[in-house]
Order: C-alpha cells, then structure tokens, then sequence
C-alpha cells in the first residue's frame, strides 16, 4: 500500500519595515507556522522575490485573515501587475480571488463576516480557477486561458504594491493603495494545483484552534519577519 505524506517546505523569509522598504529573500531553515501579523491600515509586506514572476500553469493561494473592516476594498495579497496576475482581497463584504492574464481574467468571491477568523484558497489549474473558503469548494470556472505569463511586477501582503485587477473594465486597475486593516496568518504559495484535502491540511497546520496567540502589530517603528512557505506531497 502507498503511503502519503506532507511536508511543508519555506522558500523565502521577507524582512520588512513599517516604511515598506524589504530586503532581499534569506532561505531559512524553519518556519513559525502560528506567526500572526496585524496590519493597521496603514502598513504592507512587499514580496519582492522571482518565485511569483515566472509563467504558471498550475498554482495553488492560501492564507487565514481576520478582518477588521469588510466594506472597503482591502488586498490581502496579490502578485504581478496591471496584465498578469493573481490575488485575493475583501471588498463590499466578500473575500475575492483572481486570476487573468493579458488584462482578462476572472473573480470569484464569498461572504465573509467582520473580526472573524476564515481561511481562502484559490487553485488555478490549466485554466481552471476555484476558490475554496472555510473547508468547502464554493467556486469555479473556466478563465479561457491555459497559463498565466511571466509576470514580474511587485507583489505584496495587506496592499496593493504597484498594480494590480479587480475586474476586467479599466476604473478597476488599482495602484499602489487598498491597505488592509485586520490580521493575516498562515500565508501558503505552492506552484501545483491543490486539492480539498490539501487545502484543508494546510489549514489546520497553519493556525492555531480555536484561539490564536497574540499578533505582532505592523504599524510605525516596528520591524517583522514574513515567512511564506510551498508545500510539497510525497507518496
């Protein structure tokens, strides 16, 4: 009989600084899977790494958030720019997922509730992009497109750093702005296309339940580390 097990893998750890400045990526050894960062507002994490820049044709999202607002338009992460891209962001009471490539692409979203712990993932997959949100698949579709091209703009945790979409008409390319108020956790990037069962290891390997530890407060004068890890299946 196959057996199958999983092992979490960090690619990169990101030093950042309340002034957005970040210093180039740092392989570390290990990884602080209950690390919680509240975000103020005010305050982002630039990824500045080739590891998202590259064309795809399968790639998996994941993260925790607890948002303080769900009204406004906040990214919570986001990779690439105005022509390729992907991201995940709140708006108009909805956590939203996206994927496009030579500025077309689709959004898929799920309600959410305000200061309240939920876990999204996206997956795309040859063309076929799904969101899955609290344990469940809610979503999915054909994007008319079977890769996402190199895409070598900046990329960031809790705004958007240069440009990125929230829609396909031209009002919803967004520069550098939409912070996010709340806190993130659990932040996973993995380049194949992930499964139920996947996504929901990964949640329950990625934060604490049901209480979370105290969060570390990204906001004037403070510093922190970022760890963003891939997780690789072995059978």
């Amino acid at each position: 009989m196959r057996k199958h097990f999983h092992i979490f893998t960090v690619i990169c750890l990101w030093v950042f600084m309340a002034s957005g400045a970040t210093a180039a990526p740092i392989t570390v050894p290990m990884l602080d899977d209950t690390a919680i960062y509240n975000f103020d507002g005010a305050t982002s994490i630039n990824l500045n790494a080739s590891v998202f820049d590259t064309q795809l044709s399968t790639r998996s999202g994941a993260l925790w958030f607890n948002a303080a607002d769900t009204a406004s338009l906040q990214m919570l992460y986001e990779e690439g720019g105005r022509i390729n891209g992907l991201n995940i962001f709140i708006d108009q009471g909805q956590v939203k997922v996206g994927a496009w490539a030579n500025r077309a692409g689709q959004w898929l979203s799920q309600t959410i509730t305000t200061n309240q712990w939920h876990h999204v993932a996206y997956v795309f997959d040859q063309g076929q992009f799904s969101l899955f949100f609290d344990g469940n698949q809610v979503q999915s579709v054909s994007t008319g497109f079977s890769t996402i091209p190199n895409h070598s703009g900046a990329n960031a945790l809790g705004a958007v750093n240069g440009w990125t979409l929230v829609g396909n008409s031209p009002s919803e390319q967004l520069g550098t702005s939409s912070y996010y108020t709340g806190m993130l956790a659990g932040v996973t990037y993995d380049n194949s296309a992930l499964l139920l069962a996947d996504i929901n290891d990964i949640a329950s390997r990625t934060i604490p339940n049901p209480v979370p530890p105290a969060a570390v407060l990204l906001g004037s004068g403070l510093a922190g580390l970022v760890f963003v890890h891939r997780r690789r299946r072995h059978t």
